[in-house]
């Protein structure tokens, strides 16, 4: 596989200006229908959905409100996304936009792999991006990927440092390698500062059933559990309901977001998020073919703590419990450059965390 990493520096720099500058412009509105505007330079950048929705308060949310940054930068330029309802729909989605003109498609997750791949395919003279896929070789396709159990380590530091019952969780979306890291990293993360600490795991198999996410959360804070952080796209909102119908108090009933800040979902639970620059990295790469007419087609930018492209959320300075904020900062900070300096390598796989536990 041709890959083609990005300079380190150049990246910390660019994510870190694009990171900055976001707002929250997820209400803009989008079409199943994009108009055709004329081709002159770059007219027009589309994203496709996967099945979560644009308003799923995480991974396709955080994509779309990167994107609109750069509206009123380039006032020229249309940037619209298309709404996929079924898995039925990426490929023809995809064709969709590049029959109306798009200069730029990208597809928002590993779900629409194997539809990008055909698309790349049968379309060489497109250009086309797509997130948290590092696997797929087409020289008109550009590839961006995390290491998000760098991220999830560091929430669950958190975690282990803040749990009363010395119980906590995880809820992951669909199963699979992706998600797998999210739970790996953040199982090390808890281990690594509390190892007598009990771990409970399930999956919902969905990115959008909030119900069944909401029972299985209820199931773990049941069983004693007191914080649990999900990796469910939109059906995460469910955790989020679960913590808040118990309330707050003494005993905790927290909650860790994922993808981007999820602060203003369950504001009296939430603990920290895993924030995931996946906006900031489709800003970046649609600005450089904007402005520089740059498109380095088989391209891979893998982003981890070093690259600035995983993190905990801003508002964890008010979030984490006052009495342990400091100890937890300084907690996370070290780590933070353990990982970074390659003194610690987070494992990814359930085979790396054995080895990482000495099993």
């Amino acid at each position: 596989m041709l890959k083609k990493l990005l300079a380190i520096t150049t990246i910390f720099i660019l994510l870190f200006a694009i990171v900055g500058c976001q707002t929250d412009t997820s209400d803009d509105p989008g079409t199943d229908d994009p108009v055709d505007t004329p081709d002159d330079g770059v007219s027009k950048i589309i994203m496709i959905t996967d099945t979560g929705g644009i308003h799923d308060k995480s991974f396709n949310q955080s994509a779309w409100e990167g994107l609109q940054t750069l509206v009123d930068k380039y006032p020229d330029v249309e940037f619209n996304y298309i709404l996929s309802n079924s898995e039925t729909e990426y490929a023809s989605n995809m064709r969709t936009a590049v029959d109306s003109g798009s200069d730029l498609t990208w597809a928002v997750g590993f779900m629409l792999a194997d539809d990008m791949a055909e698309i790349a395919d049968s379309m060489p003279d497109a250009k086309f991006g797509i997130i948290d896929v590092d696997w797929l070789d087409y020289e008109n396709l550009v590839q961006v990927a995390f290491k998000e159990h760098e991220g999830s380590f560091l929430v669950g530091l958190v975690a282990g440092m803040t749990t009363e019952s010395n119980k906590v969780a995880f809820v992951g979306g669909m199963s699979g390698d992706l998600i797998k890291r999210f739970e790996v990293g953040f199982r090390a993360g808890v281990k690594a500062v509390n190892p007598d600490a009990e771990i409970q795991v399930a999956y919902v198999e969905s990115w959008d059933n909030t119900q069944i996410a909401k029972e299985t959360a209820d199931t773990m804070f049941d069983q004693g559990a007191d914080v649990i952080y999900h990796a469910a796209g939109g059906a995460g909102v469910g955790v989020f309901e679960s913590a808040k119908a118990r309330g707050t108090g003494p005993e905790g009933f927290w909650t860790i977001g994922v993808d981007r800040d999820q602060y203003e979902e369950a504001p009296d639970n939430m603990l920290t998020s895993m924030f995931k620059n996946v906006g900031g990295a489709m800003a970046m790469l649609s600005e450089r073919l904007i402005a520089d007419g740059i498109f380095n087609g088989g391209e891979v930018l893998l982003l981890g703590l070093a690259e600035d492209g995983v993190g905990v959320a801003p508002t964890s300075d008010i979030t984490i419990p006052e009495e342990i904020r400091e100890d937890v900062f300084a907690t996370i900070e070290e780590y933070t450059e353990m990982i970074k300096s390659g003194e610690l390598v987070v494992p990814a796989t359930e085979d790396q965390f054995e080895e990482y536990m000495g099993n």
